[in-house]
């Protein structure tokens, strides 16, 4: 167990999509919360690097460059020095990148067998029990750092002020009423999940533009999901909904 009042430096690992970073913000917040004097930094991809950049949990966002030797990569990891890692996001890769920095405590779940070699402290994630949040399970992986652990369920996502007003004029630019209830739909998923057919999204939003319950912005990014949803607006002709896909940052 560590000394909750020490200056450690923890690392933790989710190089994946945008929810799933997401989903991790209460982790970090009762990381730091149990560990005040800490400093917390995260290893994601760049494109979700925005999401956390101005957290208060978080002292630095780390990502690697598209070049990166894996040599580089665990002298950049060994140059901060870290306590420990905790896998929120576990593969063999980042395994073994985190064993080479020679990071003493490696926090990882139990259950992958073919990768437990490479942690210090396996905890079991039973992602089978449906009554458990995905935010639980990410807490859990604290235990073997301290108890008790100082649960945060926080979903603070922080975003700047300027941020808020740029996307009041992406919307006002597309003929949004102040006074209108906005509805937001990001119809496609990382990939992780069963994604909901175009048809069926173009039920719904017709639905609610049936309803007139406020104007639909569709979000998304990059070619797979600019055709998903061109799809949806051939199917639902009306001023009420708009495309912002590919228009906006995080």
């Amino acid at each position: 167990m560590l000394n909750s009042q020490a200056a450690h430096r923890f690392l933790v690992v989710r190089p994946d999509a945008i929810g799933d970073v997401c989903l991790m913000i209460p982790m970090l917040n009762s990381l730091k919360k149990t560990f005040p004097n800490a400093k917390i930094y995260t290893l994601q991809q760049p494109y979700t690097e925005a999401i956390l950049n101005d957290h208060p949990s978080v002292s630095k966002v780390l990502t690697f460059k598209k070049n990166t030797s894996f040599f580089q990569k665990v002298e950049m990891i060994k140059s901060y020095q870290f306590s420990a890692v905790i896998f929120s996001y576990f593969e063999l890769d980042y395994a073994v990148l985190m064993w080479a920095a020679r990071i003493p405590i490696r926090i990882g779940d139990k259950n992958k067998l073919g990768l437990r070699f490479w942690l210090t402290h396996p905890v079991k994630q039973n992602f089978r029990n449906l009554m458990r949040h995905e935010t639980e399970h990410n807490t859990d992986l604290l235990s073997p750092l301290c108890t008790p652990i100082s649960v945060s369920t926080d979903m603070d996502v922080m975003v700047k002020d300027s941020a808020k007003e740029e996307a009041k004029s992406i919307l006002l630019n597309h003929g949004w009423d102040r006074s209108s209830p906005l509805i937001c739909i990001h119809p496609t998923t990382g990939g992780g999940n069963r994604a909901w057919l175009p048809q069926k999204y173009a039920e719904m939003i017709q639905e609610i533009i049936k309803r007139q319950l406020g104007m639909i912005v569709l979000t998304g990014s990059g070619e797979k999901d600019t055709a998903f949803v061109q799809q949806i607006m051939d199917q639902c002709k009306s001023k009420s909904l708009v495309s912002l896909v590919g228009k906006t940052s995080v």
